[in-house]
């Protein structure tokens, strides 16, 4: 069980590493619950601090992401509409508008 556990933190970690928020939270919070299942597994790199430690990390960086591609799809989604008012605007006073 305790290779199982270490395994969860090493695909967490790699996860991290490859940007692969949802993947790290994933395996940290299985890591977690395993732990809290069988507490005598928590030593050393399995110490239950740092698993929440990076957990807590990887969910923040995932919120920031989630964050980040909604800001991204609202900024498209403003300068669509905005192409889209000139260039009815355009078209309302005979201008040819390219979008």
């Amino acid at each position: 069980r305790r290779v199982k556990i270490e395994g969860l933190v090493r695909d967490g970690d790699r996860a991290m590493a490859g940007a692969d928020f949802d993947g790290a939270v994933r395996n940290y919070h299985a890591a977690l619950e395993a732990l809290d299942f069988a507490p005598d597994f928590a030593s050393g790199l399995l110490e239950r601090g740092l698993v929440q430690s990076k957990y807590d990390e990887a969910s923040s960086a995932q919120s920031d992401a989630i964050a980040s591609r909604r800001n991204a799809d609202a900024d498209a989604s403003a300068q669509r509409a905005e192409d889209i008012r000139r260039a009815n605007v355009a078209g309302a006073i005979g201008i040819d508008y390219q979008m």
